[in-house]
């Protein structure tokens, strides 16, 4: 079984932490926060980001953890992997100012108000997320034996 010296290990499970950890921390702040959407002649409100944004959520997540597994087992990725749990970090959190304090969208003659920047923000950076991921996979991949040169 192949294990990681204990430094590498810890900052390997801090970044995931970390990454992870933000992603949630912005789906409750968006789905406590976020505005909600207002309809109806009676103007009745429905927190519709909080019934949406856990989906994009569960999409990031799972594209970050996807990423740093690819990661772990290699010792010179630490900085790949340390970058890339602070760089979903601070999507993230920017992704819940942007729902939270972003415009809403009024139309109608009642009016209806909906929150496109709260339903739209976490899907652009769960999108973000897996595309980060993916792409410090393919960057962090060493060539194979064929294509070294000597």
């Amino acid at each position: 079984m192949v294990t990681l010296p204990r430094d590498l290990d810890a900052s390997w499970r801090f970044s995931v932490t970390l990454g992870a950890a933000a992603i949630w921390v912005s789906v409750v702040l968006i789905s406590l926060f976020a505005p909600e959407l207002i309809s109806g002649s009676e103007q009745q409100a429905l927190p519709l980001a909080a019934f949406v944004t856990w989906i994009w959520g569960v999409i990031g997540t799972v594209g970050f953890l996807w990423s740093m597994g690819r990661l772990r087992w290699r010792p010179k990725n630490r900085s790949t992997w340390t970058w890339m749990a602070l760089i979903c970090a601070v999507l993230w959190l920017t992704t819940a100012v942007i729902a939270m304090l972003g415009p809403v969208v009024e139309t109608g003659s009642d009016p209806t108000q909906l929150p496109v920047w709260a339903l739209g923000a976490p899907a652009v950076a769960a999108g973000l997320t897996v595309l980060l991921g993916v792409v410090s996979v393919i960057f962090a991949q060493e060539p194979p034996e064929s294509a070294r040169q000597p």
